[in-house]
């Protein structure tokens, strides 16, 4: 297997409403032996009352630091329980202390790397996500009322996302005097992406334009741009993006260009991907009605691998356009034959350049 180095990124933003920003990010690189390097990944989202949520979510990094910075073994699944629950005693008796009105706790998922090992554990809503193959996997599991319906069969993904009680959780540090994790133990392979993030950017982010960013551009680039995009639709919590890239060293080692950097070139793609839908559309609605057109657009959505909203709203804006040229084709034939299509066909190419410089902002 192709020797790789992990390259990460962060970003994290209050965001539009919050003053104070309750989330912590970390990441590092420890030597737990000689010559045995060690990486830690971590994001938590706080909670509590008056600043209480950023003091939990910075303890549980302090304790998870301290816990595996004096390693005194190997085993990477047992230190991550033991930080964890230690983490978990601290912040309940530090609540406890300030009285049951000033309880607080935090999420926590960390990500701990060594060589092509990766062991990740999770409390609470934020998530630790695998890109491979330009396809999105969500490796933990959401600890929340919602995610709980979801499984039972109760309620469905979409539902979940749309629901008023999407940010109740059912396992935190610091609620309880125990607390169980989950841990999931990896393998990286050459190319591979993770993603650490809270709910304010996951919950607003659709899985196509994750994947899009993160195999487009840099870790650092791609952590901005997520947590941007996240605020533009319509987050206002805080949202705190970690992107870590098992880059192979040959991709390093080769000349710039070789490197993703999200220049416009991915850009001119989607572009391109969204004329194509747009184009579709359009030249349906002139033969079939707005309906006819409009009816095919999640599918080929599916197929070309580009976001939903986008391409609707480069849909809608081609077939407004040709409302006008199919009105007068249809005035002055009465029908449509092939002459007229070809005529739609061509003045849905600028409709559909239009709309996708609009939906792409």
């Amino acid at each position: 297997m192709e020797d790789c180095r992990l390259v990460v990124g962060v970003a994290t933003d209050p965001g539009p409403v919050r003053e104070q920003n309750e989330d912590a990010v970390y990441h590092n690189v420890l030597v737990d032996s000689p010559g045995d390097e060690l990486t830690l990944l971590a994001v938590a989202d706080g909670m509590g009352g008056y600043q209480r949520g950023e003091v939990a979510s910075q303890m549980a990094i302090d304790t998870l630091v301290e816990r595996f910075s004096s390693a005194d073994t190997d085993d990477l699944v047992l230190m991550l329980k033991q930080a964890f629950r230690l983490a978990n005693e601290r912040i309940f008796a530090d609540g406890s202390a300030e009285g049951e009105h000033n309880m607080m706790g935090t999420t926590l998922v960390v990500g701990a790397v060594r060589g092509t090992d990766l062991v990740i554990g999770n409390v609470g809503d934020s998530r630790a996500y695998l890109v491979r193959a330009n396809s999105l996997n969500q490796i933990s599991n959401d600890h929340s009322l919602v995610a709980e319906q979801v499984a039972m069969g109760a309620m469905t993904q979409e539902e979940a996302r749309e629901s008023h009680h999407k940010n109740i959780i059912t396992r935190a540090l610091g609620h309880r005097q125990r607390v169980e994790v989950d841990v999931f133990e990896l393998t990286l392979l050459p190319d591979d992406r993770l993603l650490i993030s809270t709910d304010g950017l996951h919950d607003y982010l659709e899985d196509e334009e994750i994947v899009g960013l993160m195999t487009q551009m840099l870790p650092e680039e791609s952590a901005r741009e997520m947590v941007a995009r996240a605020i533009q639709a319509g987050s206002t919590d805080n949202v705190s993006a970690l992107v870590a890239w098992a880059a192979p060293v040959s991709v390093l080692d080769a000349p710039a260009e070789a490197v993703p950097t999200g220049e416009p070139a991915d850009s001119n793609r989607l572009i391109t991907i969204l004329v194509l839908v747009g184009l579709v559309a359009g030249l349906l609605s002139g033969l079939l009605g707005i309906g006819g057109g409009l009816v095919i657009v999640p599918t080929l959505a599916g197929i070309l691998g580009v976001p939903l909203k986008r391409a609707l709203g480069t849909s809608l804006v081609a077939v407004v356009i040709l409302v006008i040229p199919g009105t007068i084709v249809h005035a002055a034939l009465d029908h449509l034959d092939w002459t007229a299509a070809l005529f739609l066909a061509i003045g849905a190419v600028p409709g559909a350049r239009l709309g996708a410089m609009i939906a792409l902002g």
